[in-house]
């Protein structure tokens, strides 16, 4: 969207206003913008009445316009001017962003004919800087320093005003976007997405058509307590994916982290979380409280039980049923998970060197050998690995407390 550079005044009528920006009675405050330089300067004109709603309650008997509402007044001007200073407006929204300074020096009165100056003093991208000034019978009433953004929002979906809106975030047709969630600088969200309740989209996130985030958890012992579901940035949610926000059993959050992928039909339940650059292929479901760590991947059709921790670069086989841990660097695969080895292709393509893969071979052995026992075998290879990183993270792994068991090789020397 180009900004045109004028310095020619005009005139903007109401019914170009309401075509520009799209507040309503009671909360359209201005009734037309003259001497408008589009994108730069102009003066909204207020004409205060006795009618006005919020008179009836500010104050009866002593009517005066709540201050707050004549910088949304200087803020709808300054909306009108950024919206006639693009060449292509077409779905974009100007969101009142900051308030950086605000003095209110007379009251403004049923009567009054305000005169709202705008003037911009920054644009930055999608970004405007204005400073505002309230001023009726040659007296100022209110001056602000304020700064707005643009969104691409489309005229057929549903935003509420109270969602927090980053700046270069895109709102596709047929979107809801409820009154507490946040989409942060440049989310996209290309069609019939609904994202609900205390949810928080990280920047840069695309979500494919009928995705459904944030609505509450499939748990019968959820009982409405405010809880949070947060995505990280840059990650990726494809068609029909569900994600649930937490539950007060479980921490009151399911987070996800950045550079994910959640394929087609993917599940993502209550109070799960979920580190970065992970994979849920289509299909895949985790139920509540599960863990991921770093780089797995979780294949399609698969299931993982309630409370199963999966480690940093496992691989998850498709159509397994996970219902215990799995290792660090392991690969799972079964109608009931069995450990089939080392996911060696994902350390191959994730550049680990072979003395480190070759490390890995002989202590995964030394583990899931059948001499002693597995304390004994874990004291074994901490003595003889100990200084490397990736075998130390599985002995770690093993060792850290869980409510389920770790999931072991069907064989005795699978390698």
């Amino acid at each position: 969207m180009d900004s045109e550079a004028s310095t020619e005044t005009m005139e903007i009528d109401i019914n170009r206003i309401m075509e520009m920006i799209p507040h309503r009675y009671p909360f359209l405050l201005i009734d037309k913008v003259i001497d408008a330089i589009p994108g730069t300067s102009g003066t909204g004109i207020k004409n205060v009445t006795i009618n006005e709603p919020f008179f009836q309650g500010h104050f009866p008997g002593h009517p005066i316009m709540p201050g707050v509402l004549i910088v949304e007044a200087m803020a709808q001007t300054a909306g009108v001017l950024v919206m006639a200073g693009l060449t292509d407006a077409k779905d974009a929204l100007v969101y009142f962003m900051t308030v950086d300074s605000a003095r209110f020096r007379k009251p403004v009165v049923p009567g009054d004919c305000v005169h709202i100056h705008v003037e911009c003093i920054q644009n930055r991208g999608d970004v405007w800087k204005f400073k505002g000034k309230a001023v009726a019978d040659g007296v100022t009433k209110a001056e602000a320093v304020f700064a707005t953004k643009m969104t691409d929002i489309h005229a057929m979906a549903q935003v509420h005003p109270d969602a927090e809106i980053g700046s270069g975030v895109t709102v596709g047709p047929f979107c809801v976007v409820g009154p507490d969630a946040v989409l942060e600088d440049g989310v996209e969200l290309l069609s019939h997405v609904v994202v609900e309740g205390h949810t928080r989209v990280g920047a840069h996130s695309r979500v494919f058509p009928f995705a459904s985030l944030g609505h509450a958890p499939q748990d019968l012992k959820f009982k409405g307590e405010v809880s949070r579901l947060v995505i990280g940035a840059n990650t990726i949610i494809r068609e029909h994916v569900t994600m649930n926000p937490g539950t007060e059993g479980g921490g009151l959050e399911t987070k996800v982290g950045n550079n994910c992928l959640f394929m087609v039909g993917a599940h993502v339940a209550h109070d799960c979380q979920v580190s970065d650059n992970v994979i849920l292929v289509n299909n895949a479901t985790l139920a509540g409280h599960v863990s991921i760590e770093e780089w797995a991947i979780v294949g399609g059709l698969s299931a993982v039980h309630q409370f199963v921790r999966i480690g940093r670069h496992a691989m998850i086989g498709g159509m397994t049923g996970v219902t215990q841990d799995v290792i660090p660097y392991g690969s799972v695969t079964g109608n009931r998970a069995k450990l089939e080895g080392l996911n060696l292709v994902g350390l191959k393509r994730r550049s680990f060197d072979r003395e480190t893969i070759h490390a890995l071979r002989q202590a995964y052995r030394l583990i899931f050998a059948q001499e002693g026992t597995m304390a004994e075998r874990l004291d074994d290879v901490a003595d003889l690995f100990g200084d490397n990183q990736p075998v130390m993270e599985i002995v770690e792994f093993i060792r850290s407390d869980s409510s389920r068991s770790i999931c072991q090789p069907l064989v005795e020397d699978a390698a």
